[in-house]
């Protein structure tokens, strides 16, 4: 993981480096700040377990850190744990696609223990659902596969009038069908008047780089995005790969990958 305090897109290059011990990996960073602490929860890993769970990480201003514990562990493997607020209360919606599910969990003692509420979609292979509420509707983004179908290779868009459904697909899906900018990499964000999304490039392999896309049209009827900005990694720490991006207050976070070949 990096992490940066700009307000604009990050700098990759003045990202400070947050390492995982040896034994593991940490990837899909989203960062929740209160005032001048932050959690990131991530994806975490493990060698010795084959398999990812969830888990936190807290971080002052001044870039010290420490790993809290682990959030969510399955006999499944997690991994993309977006967080969000609703209702007063926090939410996760982890990846759990080797399950067949898509489920919301909510906070009970933050930031630790989470509890499942509900399954939103059952028997459906979707990755890195990531949620976007506006005015009048929540939409939920995240690909698709089968046995057909990779799940880098077609963007899904659902609605619903709350975070617990129920989901109604929308009528354009796929909206993006292109392994370079189809598969989510982070929560949508505003910059300068515009709402822009995270995408990863998998055109070449999983998660090469990360695309932001502008969004011109989310309705019920229509959807339309363009590219805007390539972020490559090799300025991330001298990584090859990185396929997320998020924010929140002060803090950007990215995950840069090396690859590493053992002799």
């Amino acid at each position: 993981c990096g992490i940066d305090t700009t307000t604009s897109l990050p700098d990759l290059s003045q990202m400070t480096p947050l390492v995982a011990p040896r034994d593991r990996f940490w990837a899909d960073p989203f960062p929740v700040v209160d005032a001048d602490r932050a959690c990131i929860f991530v994806e975490e890993w493990r060698y010795v377990l084959g398999r990812g769970v969830l888990a936190v990480l807290e971080i002052e201003r001044d870039g010290t850190w420490r790993r809290l514990g682990t959030v969510l562990e399955q006999p499944w493997h997690l991994s993309h744990p977006f967080i969000f607020r609703w209702q007063g209360e926090r939410w996760m919606i982890p990846e759990s696609s080797a399950a067949g599910t898509l489920e919301l969990y909510r906070c009970l003692e933050y930031p630790l223990r989470w509890e499942r509420e509900c399954i939103l979609m059952q028997d459906v292979r979707i990755v890195d659902a990531t949620l976007h509420e506006t005015a009048d509707r929540w939409w939920l983004f995240g690909n698709v596969g089968d046995g057909r179908i990779s799940t880098h290779e077609e963007l899904h868009l659902f609605s619903a009038d709350t975070p617990m459904g129920p989901w109604t697909p929308h009528p354009g899906n796929p909206i993006v069908a292109d392994p370079r900018m189809a598969r989510p990499a982070g929560k949508l964000f505003e910059w300068h008047g515009r709402w822009y999304r995270p995408a990863q490039d998998c055109g070449v392999r999983y998660g090469s780089a990360v695309w932001i896309q502008e969004i011109l049209a989310l309705t019920p009827q229509h959807y339309s995005e363009r590219p805007h900005r390539r972020l490559a990694p090799e300025a991330l720490s001298g990584s090859n790969r990185m396929h997320t991006l998020n924010r929140d207050a002060w803090l950007s976070v990215v995950d840069g990958h090396h690859d590493r070949w053992l002799r």
